[in-house]
């Protein structure tokens, strides 16, 4: 079989024995496969790319002929392939029996940025401080939304005794008992959210009492770099 330009596309050649259903197999094979990426591509004009948005699934692709550069839609809406903006978003700070509460008051923090990356990566940055005023730890092991979902395929997520696919770094303070600081890995809860692992002396996920007991003015923050859904 030899392989048409540019769409790799199966198609016999002289040299092939004949083997009709195989070779119409593999040549109805290469063909669905260019319609996928077709149907997943397009280019034009600024106005022609936002006017199908709708009509392109999360994934595809545009080439705006305007800017001269390639676009990517992203959670519904198109994203430059190499986008240097950051956005915000508001982290959910969760646990798997009863959610803690950041409270308010203080130097109370709740703030998230993330950017797009090339390679369908997203950088996330994570502020957390627990507030003077109606603080509450909750219970179980703790976890943090994502500003954008990840692809679990990309990634091992185990059991909270194993360690699985470390995709950051989170640094901690406690300011209620004592002055203390400390880091410890974060890695993939689920597609929406990561946990956070201490690997000093065994392995702990982060909870209402551990590393010790959160509470007004305690601190969690982490940087994470993943690939995206």
């Amino acid at each position: 079989m030899a392989l048409t330009s540019p769409s790799d596309l199966f198609s016999p050649d002289a040299g092939d024995g004949y083997a009709l259903v195989t070779d119409l197999a593999a040549m109805q094979d290469s063909v669905q496969a260019a319609l996928v990426i077709q149907a997943n591509y397009g280019a034009g004009t600024t106005t022609a790319r936002n006017a199908n948005l709708a009509t392109f699934p999360d994934g595809a692709k545009w080439y705006d002929t305007t800017l001269s550069e390639e676009y990517r839609r992203i959670a519904g809406a198109w994203v430059s392939a190499f986008d240097p903006a950051t956005y915000t978003y508001t982290p959910a700070l969760t646990a798997s029996t009863t959610n803690p509460s950041l409270g308010s008051g203080g130097n109370f923090l709740q703030e998230g940025k993330y950017r797009y990356l090339p390679g369908g990566e997203v950088e996330a940055r994570v502020r957390l401080r627990f507030g003077t005023t109606g603080a509450t730890a909750g219970s179980g092991p703790y976890a943090v939304s994502l500003p954008v979902a990840a692809d679990t395929s990309y990634y091992t997520i185990t059991p909270d005794s194993t360690l699985g696919g470390p995709i950051g770094i989170a640094a901690l303070n406690d300011n209620t008992n004592a002055p203390a600081a400390t880091n410890c890995v974060v890695e993939l809860n689920n597609s929406t959210g990561v946990r956070f692992v201490s690997v000093g002396s065994g392995l702990l996920r982060l909870s209402e009492n551990n590393l010790w007991t959160w509470g007004a003015s305690d601190i969690i923050t982490f940087i994470v770099r993943y690939k995206h859904a």
